[in-house]
């Protein structure tokens, strides 16, 4: 079975240090693209920067579960606090911002900003949003790493108009017998294609199951297999370069019996006369 490891790494200040210790110096604790950094501090009632009702919403600064919580969510599925959401109001530009709408930041959960005390745990509907999003990103990785391997096979030219740097020197023949030559690897990479077709089914049939630790392990399992296929991609291309796929032609040793001597015999009199000497005339300009 997989399993994927996420360290967390809680900081605490000096034991006579009394100044509570933020990320940044609002965070409790952050996503980085590899770990969990969180803090512990000594202050249990830190007025943080949100209200709610016209108090000011208070963080136990020595318990950082919520917020590592939060920060875990965050690099599983994406989850963002329930407050945020996405601005659209530019999307024909390209440009997609983020808006804030504190409506809908109500609920005793990580998610919340302004749940001051307890909420150290996801809600079933945000562990399956988090789960969907987990798979969601592993299936646009796999089909990243596989468009990249068909990329790469594309960028192949097997004909003579081919000959040159990407391409394979020589007639169709030439490149087709390099694809052979580079059999094994052609053979990983159909396996490897074959194997994420069949796990994308995998996941989407554990998906609908809501399933999500078979749903985990497919996601892990797609994407090793588009690793290999785009690597075996790339072992093809590698085999069929031109310096490597150049066919070296082999000049037949002369044969005895009269045919051997009658082609000396042309080829002593080709030298001879090779060997004679002209005159030259002068080059005018």
């Amino acid at each position: 079975a997989s399993v994927l490891e996420i360290p967390v790494f809680v900081v605490e200040p000096e034991v006579d240090d009394r100044a509570p210790l933020l990320v940044d110096g609002a965070h409790q604790a952050v996503s980085m693209p590899d770990m969990i950094i969180a803090t512990q501090s000594h202050d249990a009632r830190y007025a943080s920067s949100f209200a709610c009702d016209g108090a000011a919403t208070r963080v136990n600064l020595r318990d950082p579960t919520k917020a590592a919580v939060l920060a875990l969510a965050e690099h599983l599925g994406g989850a963002l606090p329930t407050h945020l959401g996405a601005d659209r109001s530019r999307s024909d530009r390209g440009v997609i911002g983020v808006e804030e709408e504190w409506l809908w930041s109500v609920g005793s959960h990580p998610l919340s900003s302004t749940c001051a005390f307890g909420g150290g745990s996801l809600t079933r509907t945000q562990k399956d949003v988090v789960h969907r999003a987990y798979a969601l990103t592993a299936v646009d990785a796999a089909a990243a790493a596989v468009n990249a391997g068909v990329k790469t096979l594309r960028a192949l030219k097997t004909t003579g108009a081919g000959a040159g740097a990407g391409g394979v020197r020589g007639r169709g023949e030439d490149g087709l017998k390099a694809l052979r030559s580079a059999g094994r690897h052609a053979t990983d990479a159909l396996r490897a294609h074959a194997r994420v077709a069949e796990g994308f089914q995998t996941l989407a049939e554990a998906m609908e199951r809501l399933d999500f630790d078979a749903v985990a392990a497919a996601s892990a399992r797609a994407e090793r297999d588009a690793r290999a296929f785009r690597d075996a991609c790339e072992e093809i291309a590698a085999a069929m370069r031109p310096g490597r796929c150049t066919r070296r032609r082999r000049v037949d040793g002369v044969g005895g019996g009269a045919a051997g001597v009658i082609v000396l015999a042309v080829v002593a009199v080709v030298i001879v006369h090779g060997l004679r000497s002209e005159k030259l005339k002068p080059k005018i300009n």
